[in-house]
């Protein structure tokens, strides 16, 4: 008898019928494990330095990133910039502030800009991510290495967590650089329009974003040709308009002068090339380092800047890498030309370096694949301690619960920063009530107070400045209640400190004191007279 060996039952499509078994594709994989986990990196390193600092909605160090939150909620309740207040940016920040403006008017002022201070460490978290993928074709290990690095620099983290220019021009950047690479966008014209969209908010937020607009459109050009370059261009300047077209409309004038005319007229301040080489370097907050320790040791900014430059000379081995060493390049011309330098303005460059640096990485792995891997490593686990060490907070003391009660009658709160006024929660109140608010109270320096710079190109000091004195005084005056927080910054004249002084204290915490100078001027018209002239003729 025999027997009949059963059929062995196969899994798959049958046979003949042309279907194809898709293998996954693990490339793309790792690359989306990779991208998470640098979002994940960025986010958690911007939240932890939210906390360190007592929270999102304590008032945070610095002062831009209350003028710009401020302006969005002065938009929300109708007020115009450059018609109605002071602001020397395009308008690209207000509008992306708006609907944290909205929840401030809708709820109260720190509840604003707390939300506004999360929803920009997820813009941090973005562009860590952006990077990662901007810089994938020089591998997996060089592109989450870039993104890791960015996510965890400090001087990146600092100025993610709250409501500043630079991480909002950083997104409009990369989400160009983005698209571009991508194998699809030599023949898809409208993905040439939306990176073109994407590249001209950039100018939108600061001034300063049309040099990396330039260099784009120039490396389109090159590599693309004139139709893709077209388009680009095309896109770019849609945005642009669309953004700040409506408020050009309202105020021409005041706006070219404020964005452009004021901008150009600064003066210069005192930081040097290697300073400023080793503020964007981050040598003067890593490890917790004091500021004076390093700023005097020219070695950190010529190490700094060789690093750059080996970096770069790797990256140019590939000619899609020289982009981003272009970038670098210029951006780097602009902050070590720029006549004033400050804190803020460094993560301009760090975006770009990154992607350097993974071009340098992408070209180690093509030579010797076990370098890039321990590079990445140590360089990774070096920053993470930097950023998580507790030296990096952005939050300072400020008395405001215990401030709050003396001002509850006050209809008209004035304040030399409208930080001030958000953390107080007066801000809507003042407002909603119609009174005077200047939302850059520094930026009158640059425009209606400015005097004509001193030969050396410095701006005169603001103690010897009688308009400044007489506009911060004068606005100072017109509240029921006032306080001063930014210290040594308004550089008050000994006449306008007098005058400060010589108003009634409605309560004093924590080294604050609120003044009231109507109270002074109600009770003694004399004393009333005798605040405008001093303030006029203060020097």
């Amino acid at each position: 008898m025999s027997s009949t060996t059963a059929p062995v039952a196969v899994d798959g499509p049958p046979l003949g019928t042309g279907e194809r078994v898709r293998a996954v594709p693990w490339a793309r994989v790792l690359l989306l494990v990779g991208v998470l986990a640098v979002a994940g990196l960025a986010l958690w390193a911007r939240l932890a330095a939210v906390g360190r600092g007592s929270g999102a909605g304590v008032m945070t160090q610095g002062y831009d990133d209350g003028v710009y939150f401020s302006a969005a909620e002065a938009l929300a309740f109708g007020r115009m910039p450059y018609r109605d207040f002071v602001l020397v940016h395009p308008p690209g920040i207000v509008v992306a502030a708006l609907p944290f403006g909205w929840v401030a008017r809708l709820t109260d002022d720190p509840t604003g800009m707390a939300a506004a201070r999360v929803a920009w460490a997820f813009v941090g978290a973005a562009n860590a991510a952006l990077v990662t993928v901007t810089a994938r074709r020089s591998g997996l290990v060089a592109a989450v290495t870039a993104g890791a690095l960015y996510a965890v620099w400090p001087p990146v983290v600092r100025y993610e967590t709250s409501t500043y220019l630079e991480a909002l021009g950083t997104l409009a950047v990369l989400g160009c650089l983005a698209l571009l690479p991508a194998r699809s966008v030599r023949t898809r014209p409208r993905l040439q329009v939306v990176a073109g969209l994407a590249l001209g908010l950039a100018p939108a937020v600061k001034i300063w974003g049309v040099v990396p607009a330039v260099v784009v459109l120039g490396w389109v050009l090159l590599t693309l040709g004139a139709r893709p370059f077209v388009r680009v261009l095309a896109g770019a300047a849609a945005s642009a308009t669309l953004v700040c077209l409506p408020f050009f409309v309202q105020a021409p004038g005041a706006m070219w002068r404020m964005v452009v005319t004021d901008q150009l007229g600064r003066g210069s301040t005192s930081e040097g090339t290697v300073e400023r080489l080793q503020r964007i370097a981050a040598l003067d907050v890593i490890g917790g380092v004091p500021d004076q320790t390093l700023r005097t040791v020219t070695s950190g900014g010529v190490v700094a800047l060789c690093v750059v430059l080996v970096a770069a000379v790797l990256a140019c081995t590939r000619r899609e890498d020289l982009l981003g060493v272009a970038l670098t390049a210029a951006c780097l011309l602009v902050l070590v030309l720029s006549p004033s330098f400050f804190d803020h303005y460094t993560p301009l460059v760090a975006p770009y370096a990154a992607l350097v640096l993974a071009a340098a990485l992408g070209a180690l792995t093509r030579w010797r694949p076990a370098v890039p891997t321990v590079v990445a490593a140590g360089a990774v686990a070096t920053c993470w301690m930097w950023t998580a060490s507790s030296t990096l907070t952005t939050g300072r003391p400020f008395p405001a619960a215990e401030l709050r009660p003396a001002l509850a009658g006050a209809r008209c709160v004035t304040a030399d920063s409208p930080k001030a006024l958000v953390a107080l929660d007066v801000l809507g109140r003042d407002l909603r009530n119609g009174c005077r608010v200047a939302i850059d109270v520094s930026g009158a320096t640059y425009d209606a107070a400015a005097l004509p710079l001193l030969p050396d190109g410095t701006a005169v000091a603001r103690s010897q400045n009688p308009r400044w004195q007489s506009y911060l005084m004068d606005y100072l005056g017109t509240g029921d209640a006032t306080l001063l927080v930014r210290g040594t910054a308004d550089d008050l004249s000994p006449a306008s400190r007098e005058l400060f002084r010589s108003w009634p204290t409605l309560v004093s915490r924590g080294g604050y004191r609120v003044r009231a100078p109507r109270a002074a001027s109600s009770a003694d018209p004399a004393a009333e007279r005798s605040r405008r002239t001093s303030a006029s003729i203060s020097s």
